[in-house]
Protein backbone atom coordinates (compact mmCIF):
# COMPACT_ATOMS: atom_id res chain seq x y z
CA UNK A 1 0.00 0.00 0.00
CA UNK A 2 3.04 2.29 0.79
CA UNK A 3 4.30 1.92 -2.93
CA UNK A 4 0.29 2.93 -4.02
CA UNK A 5 0.90 6.20 -1.92
CA UNK A 6 4.56 6.87 -3.20
CA UNK A 7 3.49 6.84 -6.52
CA UNK A 8 0.91 8.56 -6.26
CA UNK A 9 2.79 11.00 -4.74
CA UNK A 10 5.30 11.27 -7.37
CA UNK A 11 2.78 11.41 -9.89
CA UNK A 12 1.29 14.48 -8.66
CA UNK A 13 4.43 15.65 -8.14
CA UNK A 14 5.15 15.61 -11.90
CA UNK A 15 1.97 16.51 -12.92
CA UNK A 16 2.78 19.63 -11.33
CA UNK A 17 5.63 20.15 -12.75
CA UNK A 18 4.30 19.74 -16.23
CA UNK A 19 1.39 21.59 -15.60
CA UNK A 20 3.73 24.57 -14.33
CA UNK A 21 6.32 23.84 -17.99
CA UNK A 22 3.61 23.59 -20.87
CA UNK A 23 1.25 26.00 -22.01
CA UNK A 24 -2.62 25.17 -21.34
CA UNK A 25 -3.15 24.25 -25.02
CA UNK A 26 -0.86 21.88 -24.81
CA UNK A 27 -1.85 19.60 -21.85
CA UNK A 28 -4.31 17.63 -23.71
CA UNK A 29 -1.10 15.34 -25.45
CA UNK A 30 0.36 14.61 -22.01
CA UNK A 31 -2.64 14.05 -20.48
CA UNK A 32 -3.61 11.42 -22.69
CA UNK A 33 -0.70 9.46 -22.57
CA UNK A 34 -0.89 9.33 -18.84
CA UNK A 35 -3.79 8.26 -18.84
CA UNK A 36 -3.13 5.57 -21.35
CA UNK A 37 -0.22 4.08 -19.21
CA UNK A 38 -2.61 4.44 -16.22
CA UNK A 39 -5.18 2.41 -17.44
CA UNK A 40 -2.09 -0.07 -18.63
CA UNK A 41 -0.09 -0.41 -16.08
CA UNK A 42 -3.46 -0.79 -13.75
CA UNK A 43 -4.90 -3.69 -15.74
CA UNK A 44 -1.18 -4.99 -15.40
CA UNK A 45 -1.59 -5.01 -11.90
CA UNK A 46 -4.80 -6.69 -11.62
CA UNK A 47 -3.16 -9.34 -13.75
CA UNK A 48 -0.72 -10.17 -12.12
CA UNK A 49 -3.02 -10.91 -8.94
CA UNK A 50 -3.02 -14.51 -8.40
CA UNK A 51 -6.21 -15.41 -6.04
CA UNK A 52 -6.28 -18.89 -4.01
CA UNK A 53 -10.09 -18.89 -4.04
CA UNK A 54 -12.28 -20.43 -6.94
CA UNK A 55 -14.67 -18.24 -8.13
CA UNK A 56 -17.24 -19.41 -10.53
CA UNK A 57 -14.96 -18.42 -13.67
CA UNK A 58 -12.23 -20.39 -12.01
CA UNK A 59 -13.85 -23.48 -10.95
CA UNK A 60 -15.12 -23.88 -14.53
CA UNK A 61 -11.84 -23.11 -16.06
CA UNK A 62 -10.39 -25.28 -13.84
CA UNK A 63 -12.33 -28.30 -14.69
CA UNK A 64 -12.23 -27.95 -18.03
CA UNK A 65 -8.47 -27.79 -18.20
CA UNK A 66 -8.38 -31.26 -16.00
CA UNK A 67 -10.73 -32.79 -18.03
CA UNK A 68 -9.11 -32.07 -21.26
CA UNK A 69 -5.43 -32.39 -19.91
CA UNK A 70 -5.46 -34.32 -16.91
CA UNK A 71 -4.14 -31.52 -14.61
CA UNK A 72 -5.08 -28.64 -12.57
CA UNK A 73 -3.74 -25.29 -13.92
CA UNK A 74 -1.26 -23.30 -11.32
CA UNK A 75 -2.85 -19.98 -9.88
CA UNK A 76 -0.21 -18.78 -12.06
CA UNK A 77 -1.96 -20.27 -15.09
CA UNK A 78 -5.62 -19.16 -14.23
CA UNK A 79 -4.66 -15.51 -13.42
CA UNK A 80 -3.24 -15.22 -17.02
CA UNK A 81 -6.27 -16.86 -18.62
CA UNK A 82 -8.83 -14.64 -16.28
CA UNK A 83 -10.66 -12.33 -18.47
CA UNK A 84 -10.36 -8.79 -16.82
CA UNK A 85 -12.65 -6.41 -18.44
CA UNK A 86 -16.15 -8.67 -18.70
CA UNK A 87 -15.70 -10.81 -15.59
CA UNK A 88 -18.65 -12.29 -15.38
CA UNK A 89 -17.55 -13.88 -18.96
CA UNK A 90 -18.06 -17.78 -18.46
CA UNK A 91 -15.14 -20.25 -19.52
CA UNK A 92 -17.17 -21.70 -20.99
CA UNK A 93 -20.95 -22.55 -22.64
CA UNK A 94 -21.97 -25.11 -20.29
CA UNK A 95 -22.67 -25.75 -16.40
CA UNK A 96 -21.68 -23.11 -13.91
CA UNK A 97 -20.98 -23.67 -10.35
CA UNK A 98 -21.88 -21.32 -7.25
CA UNK A 99 -18.86 -22.35 -5.03
CA UNK A 100 -16.08 -20.66 -3.25
CA UNK A 101 -13.24 -22.73 -1.95
CA UNK A 102 -9.59 -22.17 -1.09
CA UNK A 103 -6.67 -23.84 -3.15
CA UNK A 104 -3.70 -24.96 -2.51
CA UNK A 105 -0.96 -25.10 -4.67
CA UNK A 106 -2.98 -25.74 -7.45
CA UNK A 107 -3.46 -29.55 -6.38
CA UNK A 108 -6.77 -31.94 -7.34
CA UNK A 109 -6.72 -32.92 -4.23
CA UNK A 110 -7.35 -29.46 -2.32
CA UNK A 111 -10.80 -29.85 -4.02
CA UNK A 112 -11.89 -32.87 -2.86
Amino acid sequence: HSQVVVANLLGLAGGVVVINLLPPTALLGPFAIAALLHIFFGWRAVRSVQVSTLSRWRLDFILHAFVETGRVPTPAEAARREPVLFPGASWSRGVSWLVQVPVKHGNVDSLL
